[in-house]
């Protein structure tokens, strides 16, 4: 562990009580006891200095110190649309994604998307999820804290004509009129992505999505496996909007 995610329900608290999973993770995972201290994090990705201050059989209380740190928070948001991939496919997008520091992961159930789930696998499934997202964000130490909703269908993105925000989706074939760094050149608040499934995006999607302001990127590269192409393309993105100044100089 490089980061200990505090409880969802924590506000800022100079003590807080553990228990339940955390509880389990901290003391027999992590095999921590009273005077051990950490470094933590909270939903809005303030940073604490937490030492634990006491143990009983099924909680511990930690003191929480704010750490006058402050994390790079000048990157804009980024939203993934991932099209739903077959069995531990998902999994490892997500973690992969959420150590990235991505800010929201949408499951989107698409054409080609191949799981079809009902109400109990749904729920199942995101609680899984969850789970994988907070793993990585500890392991990870992001100070993005990734938040994963429910799924919902392609055709249900919504539009948005904000020129703040950069709505790009990933493509088999060249469609694209610009350059991803062309098109990431200004200074957006938020980028959304979209990435296909195994099969990809239909013609009938593309179309959509460029109804829905949703501009078609390309990498030329070989051809990739879903899980490969949404790590690959978080990647560049990310980079790009990391170098950006760099790239202007030139």
């Amino acid at each position: 562990m490089h980061l200990f995610l505090l409880p969802s329900e924590y506000n800022g608290e100079p003590h807080i009580t553990v228990d339940n999973d955390k509880f389990h993770y901290l003391t027999n995972v992590l095999r921590l006891k009273q005077g051990n201290s950490f470094d933590g994090q909270d939903r809005k990705g303030t940073l604490y200095n937490l030492k634990i201050i006491s143990v009983s059989r099924q909680s511990l209380v930690l003191e929480c110190k704010e750490k006058k740190e402050h994390r790079r928070k000048d990157l804009p948001e980024i939203t993934l649309y991932q099209c739903i991939c077959k069995g531990k496919k998902m999994d490892r997008i997500i973690r992969q994604a959420t150590e990235i520091g991505v800010t929201a992961i949408i499951p989107v159930i698409s054409e080609y998307t191949i799981p079809r789930m009902d109400r109990k696998d749904t729920k199942n499934k995101i609680e899984r999820w969850q789970r994988i997202v907070q793993e990585a964000v500890q392991q990870s130490a992001s100070s993005v804290i990734t938040e994963i909703t429910t799924p919902k269908m392609l055709t249900d993105i919504e539009k948005t004509n904000d020129r703040n925000i950069i709505n790009l989706f990933f493509h088999q074939i060249p469609l694209e009129t610009q350059t991803l760094h062309e098109y990431l050149s200004g200074y957006p608040s938020r980028i959304s992505l979209v990435i296909g499934p195994e099969g990809g995006l239909s013609e009938k999607e593309t179309e959509l999505l460029t109804e829905k302001g949703f501009r078609p990127v390309f990498l030329q590269t070989n051809i990739l496996r879903a899980e490969t192409a949404a790590v690959y393309g978080l990647s560049t993105v990310q980079t790009i909007l990391m170098e950006r100044e760099f790239w202007k100089e030139i």
